[in-house]
């Protein structure tokens, strides 16, 4: 911390000695569905051959929605519309979701921005799909994970939720994107692409300090004018990093009026 109590990070990301490519020459924008999808994976996207289509669901999970605390899945168009009205004259452009579980949340955003008329706009998913520590230390939640030969298959559970909601025709193909890393790895990632959002879903880190790390590094990639948006603000971890972000950075938290989900705007 510095003299004032401001935490203070490495918020730049540095260049690697194997980058192929001079990321920094890479042009500041929100990428369409295509390219985003491409650079996660490295191919085109195909209708009927895609990360989704070809998912070999080794564990035979089938499609639900139980996970019980996914707050934009259970009132997502109260969020959302609240959100399209904040983001104008702008509108959603490129979403960010650190945090995304089994998908509920994501998959919400997809139907209520289709019905908003936004159907390609693209939502990058980054989790590492491993759980959180209080997943791992309480038997009450540990369920979630659906562990199988000694990891988590969230992974799994995201994949085939995503997929039946698209096979289903609840959600346009043209959203969803998983990058399977943790959050700050995901953040330089986006870094080095330079590919912008303007909204920004944090629902991942919930220990103390880790969450305020997560905030500045996500504040710096979103673009003027966005949106940064979380969930838990009753847990006391998050609740006190969002509070010291807010107070550091003279900001205005707002609340949806929706469980413990908050938002900030990036004026500019």
């Amino acid at each position: 911390a510095d003299k004032a109590g401001c935490m203070q990070f490495h918020l730049e990301r540095d260049a690697l000695p194997s980058d192929a490519i001079d990321w920094s020459k890479q042009p500041r924008k929100a990428p369409t569905f295509p390219e985003l999808y491409k650079q996660v994976g490295g191919s085109d996207y195909q209708e009927d051959s895609n990360i989704f289509t070809q998912f070999t669901n080794p564990y035979n999970k089938t499609s639900h929605f139980d996970y019980p605390h996914s707050s934009v899945w259970l009132e997502g168009a109260k969020i959302i519309d609240t959100l399209v009205e904040e983001l104008k004259p702008q509108t959603p452009q490129f979403i960010v979701e650190a945090g995304s579980m089994h998908g509920g949340s994501a998959i919400r955003m997809a139907m209520e921005l289709d019905r908003h008329g936004f159907k390609d706009t693209p939502i990058l998913c980054i989790d590492p799909w491993t759980g959180d520590l209080n997943m791992w230390l309480n038997r009450i939640v540990w369920e979630h994970l659906g562990v199988q030969d000694g990891r988590a298959t969230t992974y799994d559970q995201f994949m085939v939720n995503v997929r039946d909601s698209i096979s289903t025709g609840k959600i346009s193909p043209h959203h969803i994107v998983p990058l399977p890393v943790s959050s700050i790895l995901g953040a330089r990632w986006l870094q080095a692409t330079n590919f912008v959002p303007n909204l920004i879903y944090l629902d991942s880190a919930h220990e103390k300090d880790e969450t305020y790390y997560e905030l500045s590094l996500y504040w710096s990639i979103l673009a003027p004018g966005g949106i940064l948006m979380g969930d838990d603000y009753g847990w006391a971890a998050v609740r006190h990093d969002v509070d010291l972000f807010v107070k550091h950075n003279d900001l205005k938290l707002n609340m949806f009026g929706v469980y413990y989900n908050w938002w900030i705007k990036k004026e500019g």
